[in-house]
């Protein structure tokens, strides 16, 4: 009876004051039944209630999803005392309390409180036990949140294998560490695979947890993979379909048709519609949360400010600038309340919104005294090395320059610009080939901002124009250095030490990445050391630049100087940089420019060419070029649009080391033909670099070379073959050699028997090598029969 009874309380949802009463009344007898009975449901909870990576706004994170009976489990479980539960449930009080860490971003506290139950288990021996598994889930999404992927995979990978044994595929756990895997997977820039795991997770998720939140969830991340992919109608599609299911999810104080988690969605389909241009359905969308928000009387919390904050940014991409400055104003006023201070992020943000909003409109003094107010609290909360105090001097050096302030913007956009480079270095060796796109779409226009900038300075600031080149080498063809392949070779070499001391670089990388975005009190409350943490990931690079030179050139990124570049240039010799500029007002347009930064020897800073006609250039310019090229026609105008001004800087010099950039990719200088009718073939030797600084490599390899080598190979034996043999090979290469000898060569030729492919393959790097031979095309071969 008593248990009937301690059941309808359960079913009753009453709270834990009137159960306290009323067990209190029943006596210990009750109060121990109740125990137990907490205890059996919340055993039998672990077998569903394991963590779904969610991608919100593309941030892994938790999601509290309502399990049937779950307050009723925790609210009796309470009851028992401590000295009566098994080693098990202690685990498992321990670990729901690394989950309530990470729910207040406790991040590191969370992650060792939840290692230490993981150990604890593997002392007992209690790994079989689902509460282990439910351990390797949760640091799998813990460490997946925080982008530390290296760990995520292990662990997550741990989980879905262990869940198919214990449990099988059709099962809660392998749906939720599957939906992970797949999180991962995007995370990693493994499209096609998280695709089709989040198409079996969601196939799997039906039948065991019905349209519930769960299903919703995968719904949600599918469409912000197919979001990132560029698919935006399937992505929309989905995400309606995770609203409509959230909608009818069962039913938590906060859960259901308006519900903040069904909210959550909603803002992601706005974002999708945001990123993808469509503004006034994000308008819709957002209009719509808000309304929600005001109708349910929630408009004092932070995360109506927040909203009101971002659809204040929509305003301002779709030039609606006279609905802007309300909303800053009241998320600022939000924030103001809820924390008692300026001093904290969010406060920060909306004043640096406002402070942008006041500059794009012109309203100077206000401007200021915004983005002034927002870089101080920046400073104060977040240090001097945090992105967003970056941005806030970004912000300012902005206003400096656009109130004609040039000698005060530019050292501080300089400050900004060697930070960013900084930013990059640090980054990028623990981000996948897709994480560097995506980071790199977000970095360059702050790049193409400052060279807006020395476009207008470098006559005010000497060192400008030295300051954007060096920028433009350390920056140009940034995503071709892929280091996918470096990883994958050296994970596969037999040097345990060499991979070990790769993972522990790794590791601590992405441990910085993470810590740079951390508050001075975040990383005070963490006990988190940057300095000796930074001085362990150099020590570590040290170490494996001395036993991998691969790992020392695809990793390691170099920063050459003008210094540099005037120690290898000869007196006869000049570069020629393009670079291709969008132009920036209060925002980038699509507008071009282009520049030309000429460097010769002896000069401390290239001369800046200015080529206003970036339009002109990519249109009618190079198609009248491509024409002439192609039908052989006179061209009286390509020389005077794209060379004219350049030749006046480097008409004294012979060698010409080009570097082009945008439509000069398609143009070949030496096909160009000044008013005389002189070809530039004739006056100038152009080396074409697809960057400035691989001019010094070139030197250097030149100046490495104890002789000049010319080796000649033709008129092959094809006795025993199908081919037949080419005497005007003979003739081909020692007509060469002769050639070569007369300008100091040493001419060596194979032919015959010596013009076999292991000769090739033995040479020790010539000046020249010239092969005269059969040339045939192979059949293609199936990838899987390679």
């Amino acid at each position: 009876m008593k248990e009937y009874f301690l059941s309808a309380i359960l079913f009753l949802s009453i709270t834990s004051s009137q159960a306290q009463d009323i067990l209190e009344t029943l006596g210990k007898s009750a109060t121990d039944m109740a125990g137990e009975k907490g205890t059996r449901m919340r055993a039998a909870l672990d077998s569903v209630d394991f963590q779904f990576a969610i991608s919100v706004n593309e941030s892994a994170g938790f999601f509290d999803i309502s399990q049937r009976g779950e307050t009723g489990a925790k609210l009796l479980y309470g009851f028992k005392e401590e000295s009566a539960k098994s080693m098990v449930e202690k685990i498992r009080d321990t670990l729901e309390v690394g989950i309530g860490m990470y729910d207040i971003r406790r991040y590191k506290k969370a992650r060792e409180t939840i290692l230490k139950a993981k150990e604890l288990m593997v002392a007992k021996g209690l790994t079989h036990e689902i509460v282990y598994l439910r351990i390797l889930t949760n640091l799998g999404v813990i460490d997946l949140a925080q982008g530390k992927t290296a760990e995520a995979e292990k662990y997550i990978t741990m989980s879905l294998q262990q869940s198919e044994m214990q449990l099988g595929k059709r099962s809660a756990a392998y749906v939720a560490n599957l939906n992970n895997f797949a999180k991962l997977h995007q995370a990693q820039g493994k499209y096609t695979s998280a695709e089709k795991e989040f198409e079996e997770s969601l196939t799997l998720a039906g039948p065991i947890f019905g349209d519930g939140m769960q299903k919703a969830i995968i719904l949600n991340n599918k469409a912000m993979l197919f979001q990132a992919l560029g698919r935006t109608p399937d992505a929309v599609s989905l995400m309606n379909q995770a609203i409509g299911l959230s909608s009818i999810a069962p039913k938590k104080i906060f859960q259901g048709k308006r519900s903040f988690d069904n909210r959550k969605f909603q803002a992601n389909l706005a974002f999708i519609y945001q990123l993808s241009g469509d503004y006034a359905k994000a308008e819709s969308n957002m209009v719509a949360i808000k309304d929600v928000f005001e109708g349910k009387a929630q408009t004092s919390s932070v995360e109506y400010a927040g909203l009101l904050n971002q659809l204040a940014v929509l305003y301002i991409q779709m030039e609606k600038m006279d609905k802007v400055e309300a909303l800053l104003k009241k998320s600022k006023e939000i924030y103001l309340t809820r924390f008692k201070t300026e001093i904290n992020p969010y406060y920060a943000r909306a004043t640096s919104d406002l402070g942008n909003y006041y500059r794009m409109s012109g309203q100077w003094a206000e401007a200021e005294k915004e983005l002034s107010k927002a870089m101080g609290i920046r400073e104060t909360w977040l240090g001097t090395t945090h992105p967003d105090y970056v941005k806030s001097r970004e912000d300012y050096a902005i206003l400096l320059w656009k109130t004609n302030r040039l000698r005060e913007a530019y050292p501080i956009y300089l400050e900004v610009m060697n930070k960013t480079l900084n930013f990059i270095d640090n980054y990028f060796p623990a981000m996948s080939e897709s994480e560097k796109t995506s980071y790199w779409d977000l970095t360059s226009p702050r790049f193409q901002r400052y060279f807006n900038l020395v476009l207008e300075a470098h006559s005010t600031v000497i060192t400008a124009s030295k300051d954007m080149l060096e920028f433009q080498m350390s920056t140009k063809a940034l995503l071709l250095n892929s280091t996918n392949k470096a990883k994958a070779l050296i994970l596969q070499s037999g040097n345990e030490r060499l991979k070990n001391d790769y993972n522990d670089w790794i590791d601590k990388k992405e441990e910085l990445a993470r810590y740079y975005s951390y508050s001075k009190k975040k990383l005070k409350d963490e006990s988190v050391d940057l300095n000796a943490l930074e001085t362990a990931a150099n020590n570590l690079e040290k170490k494996l630049s001395e036993q991998s030179s691969l790992f020392s050139s695809s990793y390691l990124v170099d920063h050459p100087s003008c210094r540099q570049l005037d120690e290898v240039l000869t007196g006869e010799e000049a570069l020629v940089d393009i670079v291709r500029i969008r132009q920036f007002t209060h925002r980038l347009t699509d507008e071009i420019t282009y520049a030309a930064l000429v460097l010769k020897k002896g000069m401390t800073a290239p001369t800046l060419i200015k080529l206003e006609k970036g339009a002109q250039l990519e249109t009618v310019g190079i198609k009248g070029y491509l024409t002439a090229m192609k039908y052989q026609t006179p061209d009286g105008s390509s020389y005077n649009l794209f060379w004219q001004k350049i030749n006046e800087e480097i008409k004294d010099k012979k060698r010409i080391y080009f570097s082009p950039d945008g439509v000069y990719n398609q143009i070949n200088p030496n096909t160009l033909k000044d008013p005389s009718g002189n070809y530039l073939i004739n006056m100038y030797d152009f080396t074409g670099l697809g960057n400035a600084k691989d001019v010094i490599a070139l030197k250097n390899v030149k100046s490495q070379s104890s002789s000049k080598m010319g080796v000649l190979i033709g008129f092959a034996d094809f006795s025993g073959s199908d081919f037949q043999p080419l005497p005007g090979t003979k003739i081909e290469i020692e007509d060469i050699a002769l050639l070569l000898k007369g300008q100091g060569y040493t001419a060596r030729t194979l032919e015959q028997k010596e013009a076999t492919e292991n000769n090739i393959k033995s040479l020790q790097s010539p000046s020249v090598l010239h092969v005269a031979t059969h040339g045939y095309f192979q059949k293609e071969i199936a990838k899987n029969d390679a």
